[in-house]
């Protein structure tokens, strides 16, 4: 299956050019890690507008444990939409104690409900620690 997901993307499948279509997509490589999925997210954030499917990317990257990329992500966290930094704010508790130490310093540009999911998520985190889909 990995394969032919890749060979959809690499052929610019115009199956791809509908979000919903990209959304599905997304989900379906992001099952398990290889490093040209990885290139392939990579390169789906860095041209997508779209914060649904940005969103979708960083959860995906947590799961599969990317530290460097997500630090990347921080370094940015100013810029991105609410989703994504909702999504940030879940990742960065695979960062361990640098996530914690981003998390104590930014905690005060923080909405209601972006402390509201650090809550949720952070019992959540103790109790799993897993990143969920």
């Amino acid at each position: 299956m990995d394969q032919s997901l890749i060979s959809i993307y690499e052929n610019d499948s115009h199956l791809l050019s509908i979000d919903l279509n990209l959304s599905y997509f997304l989900q379906a490589l992001s099952v398990e890690p290889s490093s040209r999925k990885e290139e392939i997210l990579v390169e789906v954030y860095d041209s997508m507008p779209n914060p649904l499917l940005r969103r979708q990317i960083i959860m995906s990257m947590a799961r599969w444990k990317r530290f460097y990329w997500l630090k990347d992500v921080k370094n940015k966290y100013a810029g991105l939409s609410e989703w994504e930094k909702r999504a940030f704010l879940i990742a960065s508790y695979i960062l361990r104690d640098e996530g914690h130490h981003w998390r104590q310093n930014t905690k005060h540009s923080w909405s209601p409900m972006d402390t509201l999911v650090r809550d949720w998520f952070s019992k959540k985190y103790q109790e799993t620690e897993t990143i969920p889909r």
